[in-house]
């Protein structure tokens, strides 16, 4: 039983292995994620520089009123990634 087992998780290994090649003649191709702009300004009262990630809506102008919402802790990396994405 035990082999059994062995040799059909050994079989999904190598399944799961297989299917991450591309398929022939195919290319992945790589382009820019581009999301909003990193702007840092500096913070005399913390004495650090501080980021800060903007994200404006496709089409944006300045004399149109939007919903703002303010992410106190989100990265780039991180929660602003989903949250602008919403």
């Amino acid at each position: 039983m035990k082999v059994a087992s062995l040799l059909i998780f050994l079989f999904l290994c190598a399944v799961n292995l297989s299917a991450q090649t591309p398929a022939a003649g195919k290319t992945s191709g790589t382009r820019s994620f581009v999301l909003g702009e990193i702007h840092e300004m500096y913070s005399a009262v913390l004495g650090e520089k501080r980021i800060l990630n903007i994200y404006l809506p496709e089409g944006y102008n300045d004399t149109s009123r939007y919903a703002v919402t303010y992410l106190l802790d989100g990265s780039a990396d991180e929660d602003f990634i989903h949250v602008a994405g919403l």
